[in-house]
């Protein structure tokens, strides 16, 4: 492959980037919440505490969040992935421990 086709690939990814913006970012979160609020999870649980914060982070700064978090008291983990970029989903789900 020449260098010219590299080149070229390497603009078409840069310019498809568009950033959330705060309210859709919260739009992204919503689902999070009522979910946690539902299995009655809460700040008083350390995992969940965690989690918070970094949807805080990606509400207020945009930062993208990639999301491990353990949570040996109900045998899961916490994973996900908060994206700022409008066309990557925003994806957080429990997953069983191994």
């Amino acid at each position: 492959m020449s260098d010219k086709n590299i080149e070229k690939k390497k603009k078409v990814k840069t310019s498809s980037y568009v950033e959330k913006t705060r309210e859709q970012r919260l739009e992204d979160v919503k689902p999070i919440f009522l979910k946690l609020s539902e299995l009655n999870l809460n700040i008083t649980n350390e995992p969940v505490r965690r989690l918070y914060k970094l949807i805080n982070e990606f509400l207020n700064e945009g930062i993208r969040q990639t999301i491990h978090i353990p949570f040996p008291e109900i045998n899961r983990k916490i994973r996900g992935i908060l994206s700022p970029n409008a066309k990557e989903p925003s994806w957080v789900k429990l997953e069983v421990l191994e």
